[in-house]
């Protein structure tokens, strides 16, 4: 070593002492320090963004999860909302028809009353003549819901005539005893024959429909020489058109050749169902 060297190391030594040195170590320290702090402090702050960001996406699963319940309950609702609407609807209807059903109960309980009552009659009417039944020169039947006493033109008349028999007259004269004490109703005298054609030259009458007419007004006169009213009787030809049997043979045309008289049906006791029911069926085409 020179004499420079040597003197420039003892001017450089005293001036790095231990201070100094403990200045400088220090200070590595506290940078050492602050940067592991701050690794730490980044540390936890993505420690703290990553729990924010797992709550935020548990917070978005339970949020998507509220929605679909929300909604289902919504479905629910609206379903549960349609089955009472028509649960109602059905109910209304149902009291409708109940309270129809009643009325209607209550109509045909009073019908019921009105054919117990016709049935009483005709049993009654039925046992008076039961002496000329006997006899053979009368029936009583129920045919299309009314009464009819049935007489055999035989009974009444001669062929192809419309003039009554000594016999046919009596028979009507007992006819009308039975029909005065029922002066409520009104009857309807029905003539009736087989078809078969009137010869020309034996009759006067054109045709078994005139014949019948015939028959049925000299029956009505009859009867109301009997004393029986004429405002209640009506009489009425129906030819051969409306048969009660069979005109291909000879039992069935003697049948068919007959004079009907008809209980005619009070038209005042036809239950109101039947009214009402008219009314419904004019709703229903005037809805159409």
């Amino acid at each position: 070593m020179n004499d420079l060297d040597a003197q420039f190391t003892r001017s450089v030594k005293p001036r790095i002492g231990v201070p100094s040195v403990v200045a400088i170590v220090l200070s590595c320290g506290t940078l050492v320090g602050l940067s592991y702090y701050a690794t730490r402090a980044g540390n936890r702050e993505r420690e703290i963004l990553a729990q924010a960001d797992t709550v935020q996406k548990a917070l978005k699963a339970e949020s998507a999860a509220q929605k679909t319940k929300l909604a289902e309950l919504e479905r629910t609702e609206s379903e549960q909302r349609g089955r009472y609407t028509e649960a109602k609807s059905q109910l209304d209807d149902l009291s409708t028809k109940l309270g129809a059903a009643e009325s209607q109960l209550e109509e045909l309980k009073e019908a019921g009353a009105v054919l117990s009552d016709r049935e009483a009659e005709f049993k009654r009417l039925s046992k008076q003549f039961q002496r000329m039944v006997d006899s053979g020169k009368l029936s009583v039947s129920f045919r299309r819901g009314r009464m009819i006493v049935e007489l055999p033109d035989a009974v009444l008349f001669a062929s192809g005539s419309a003039e009554l028999s000594k016999d046919g007259k009596q028979a009507l004269d007992d006819v009308a005893k039975i029909l005065r004490q029922v002066p409520s109703k009104r009857f309807m005298v029905g003539g009736h024959t087989d078809d078969v054609p009137l010869a020309k030259d034996q009759s006067k009458y054109s045709s078994n429909w005139a014949l019948s007419a015939a028959r049925a007004v000299t029956v009505t006169e009859s009867l109301v020489d009997a004393g029986v009213k004429a405002t209640r009787l009506v009489a009425s030809g129906f030819g051969p058109y409306d048969p009660v049997a069979s005109n291909a043979s000879p039992q069935g045309r003697k049948k068919n050749r007959r004079i009907e008289i008809v209980l005619e049906p009070d038209l005042t006791q036809v239950p109101a169902a039947l009214r009402t029911t008219e009314k419904n069926d004019k709703k229903k085409r005037k809805k159409k």
